[in-house]
């Protein structure tokens, strides 16, 4: 499969925000598609969803993030802007949830040791090590205990339920690590013996985690806290949002043209908004030199930003003053921007009410709520729930949906384009009848 086909593919997979299975039933099937990958009518060529599936996860992020900047480049200047014109965008963050379920600490517990039962089985049976005859056996006593765990748990006294499951979840870690020295060396290739060594740690970890909580009444520190078994860079967000006052997933920051394309991107794995307003708008500016503007709301507000911003009204505080680890770096950045739609948090200084009353100030905050289509938008282009598996997963579907949004954001211009020529043919004709019929 050539360059053009994959990258046509990843485009429809993401603008449809359908499964791969549909993706080659419509590779195989759509006319119209077949003609757009170069597919001849006559050729009965058909494509399998393995064969989709490893061509289109061969996009790399990076590889996606120069297309998208081409692809940028002719959007603007078919939206009117030139190259040299002064740029401006709206940033704001959103969150893309990954494929995990409701997390509580005996669930994880015992999807943690049926996962690391299943890679050791796995590998065993790969490497021709014998042991694991009983391991359906192994299996049922975690589910059971499990079970009983989960119908106990609204009971006040539940602790026999939770020693049952710590107990059998005991057993079968011992068993596992006694047969885990016997796969070095052998046919069983590293990347499964480290997820197994990963898995292994993982069971410990819940495990001591559900004797502390649940046996010894400790609070768990969030930083400890683990949301997923296969997507560990899930995080808990919790803005207090209506009807949704958590979210699973990561966090992303976009910033938008004012024409309607996604200008780049970045990924919160650990960071929160205001810790990289100003690193966002400084690679933002290395890919666009010409950005002079942007808009932000209220969570990307901080001193050092609005300091880095140019703000005047507030005093430039030392090296020494806590919460701002970096501060001589970001100081360094007061000329980023030159019209940063940046509002200050809490009671507005004489300065400060005179920035905000400027016109392009005004401007930039009646034009922001506009990124919020924008976020629509990616949602519908599959960033409602990232289903890959993987730090590399995620970031490759979020580079290709924000690809395809400015794709179909294109696709928009050039249909009303079209629209209005046609009408002012249209319009045309209609004057020269008028004329020839008054001759």
């Amino acid at each position: 499969m050539d360059l053009w086909a994959v990258l046509v593919l990843a485009l429809v997979k993401q603008g449809l925000g359908c499964d791969f299975d549909r993706l080659a039933e419509l590779a195989s099937k759509h006319l119209d598609l077949r003609k757009m990958l170069g597919i001849g009518s006559m050729e009965l060529k058909e494509f399998t969803s393995r064969t989709v599936v490893r061509n289109v996860q061969l996009l790399t992020p990076e590889l996606l993030r120069k297309v998208n900047r081409e692809v940028v480049k002719a959007g603007q200047r078919l939206a009117g802007w030139q190259e040299g014109e002064d740029l401006t965008a709206r940033c704001d963050s959103f969150v893309v949830e990954t494929n995990v379920d409701y997390p509580t600490d005996y669930w994880l517990l015992r999807n943690a040791l049926v996962a690391v039962l299943l890679a050791v089985v796995t590998a065993c049976e790969t490497a021709g090590v014998s042991g694991c005859r009983q391991h359906k056996h192994w299996k049922s006593k975690v589910e059971l205990a499990y079970r009983q765990l989960r119908v106990a748990y609204k009971r006040k006294n539940k602790k026999k339920e939770v020693k049952r499951l710590l107990s059998a979840g005991a057993k079968l870690l011992k068993r596992l690590k006694k047969l885990r020295p016997q796969l070095e060396g052998s046919e069983v290739d590293e990347g499964q013996l480290g997820e197994i060594d990963r898995l292994l740690d993982l069971a410990y970890r819940l495990k001591d985690q559900v004797r502390r909580r649940l046996l010894k009444g400790e609070q768990i520190p969030h930083a400890e806290k683990v949301f997923s078994i296969h997507a560990e860079h899930t995080r808990w967000i919790s803005k207090g949002k209506a009807g949704q006052p958590v979210e699973l997933g990561v966090p992303v920051v976009i910033v938008e043209s004012k024409e309607g394309f996604v200008l780049g991107w970045k990924n919160l794995w650990k960071e929160v908004d205001v810790e990289v307003t100003v690193q966002v708008m400084e690679d933002m500016k290395k890919e666009w030199p010409d950005l002079e503007g942007c808009s932000f709301d209220k969570g990307f507000s901080s001193i050092a930003n609005i300091l880095a911003s140019g703000a005047p009204s507030l005093p430039r505080p030392s090296l020494h003053t806590a919460g701002f680890s970096s501060i001589a770096n970001i100081l360094a950045l007061g000329g980023v921007l030159s019209k940063p739609a940046l509002p200050k948090k809490g009671k507005l200084s004489k300065a400060d009410k005179e920035r905000e009353r400027e016109k392009w100030f005004k401007e930039a905050r009646r034009e922001h709520s506009a990124v919020e289509s924008a976020i629509n938008n990616l949602e519908q282009r599959g960033l409602d729930r990232v289903r890959e598996k993987g730090k590399e997963g995620f970031r490759r579907v979020v580079a290709r949906s924000m690809l395809a949004a400015n794709v179909h954001r294109m696709g928009l211009l050039l249909q009303r384009a079209a629209r209005a020529a046609a009408k002012e043919r249209r319009d045309l004709d209609r004057g020269g009848g008028r004329l020839r019929k008054a001759a």
